[in-house]
């Protein structure tokens, strides 16, 4: 199997096909997913597979249409950065911290869903005490705890037909806007998607994430590929 391959399992999967939600002007849903997949064996978002990131990471370029992968890629961050693919196919003009929010309950969506996460593992007063160390300490761990919480109450609001608590959308993006990660640019700034424009990936750009992209079965690209033997499938 390759990375593609997963990739594509996981959004044809029942655990993406039963995520359906809105959150502000971002749509997300299994239609959505499954049109991403497509997108992915059409060649219009291209697989990128590293060696040299961590095996279980994944991360999507909206620039030049592309997601890098380390070399089995966690299920629930695939769902995660494909959301950001989603809403670039959507060429949404939004804040980066709704869009990280919108990605984020599609993970917390999913790992409820594919029952990565038990559901009697979180609460709302979970959720709330985790905020509190996120704001009082905040930090890498605290605040992605209390990232993961408020997003799973979140998502199982949105699960079971319920209408989520302002209170707790409103903790997951300013536990967002205090992760290290998001710290300096979240709040602010804009995310310009601009579609799936069919862009060339600069070898300059390729050689800084020292991956190679993977070919879909059957489509030829101008990419530089793996060896078939790695992809799972033969070619024809």
């Amino acid at each position: 199997m390759s990375a593609l391959t997963d990739i594509v399992k996981v959004l044809r999967s029942p655990g993406c096909q039963n995520i359906n939600f809105q959150y502000k002007n971002i749509k997300v849903s299994g239609s959505g997913f499954r049109k991403i997949a497509s997108e992915i064996l059409l060649g219009h978002i291209k697989i990128v597979s590293s060696f040299t990131v961590p095996s279980n990471a994944a991360k999507y370029n909206f620039i030049y249409n592309y997601l890098v992968t380390g070399i089995f890629p966690e299920k629930n961050l695939i769902v995660h950065e494909c959301t950001h693919a989603l809403n670039d196919l959507h060429k949404l003009k939004i804040l980066k911290i709704d869009d990280e929010a919108s990605a984020y309950i599609a993970q917390c969506f999913y790992m409820i869903i594919a029952n990565e996460f038990s559901i009697n593992s979180f609460s709302k007063t979970t959720a709330d005490r985790f905020y509190k160390g996120c704001i009082n300490n905040p930090g890498k761990s605290s605040c992605h705890k209390a990232i993961f919480h408020n997003g799973l109450v979140i998502a199982m609001d949105y699960l079971t037909k319920a209408k989520p608590i302002d209170k707790f959308i409103e903790q997951l993006r300013n536990a967002i806007q205090h992760h290290p990660l998001y710290s300096r640019t979240a709040r602010n700034r804009m995310n310009n998607y601009d579609g799936l424009i069919n862009k060339h990936i600069p070898q300059a750009h390729l050689n800084k994430v020292h991956g190679k992209i993977i070919k879909p079965p059957n489509l030829y690209h101008n990419s530089i590929f793996l060896p078939k033997e790695y992809l799972g499938y033969k070619s024809n």
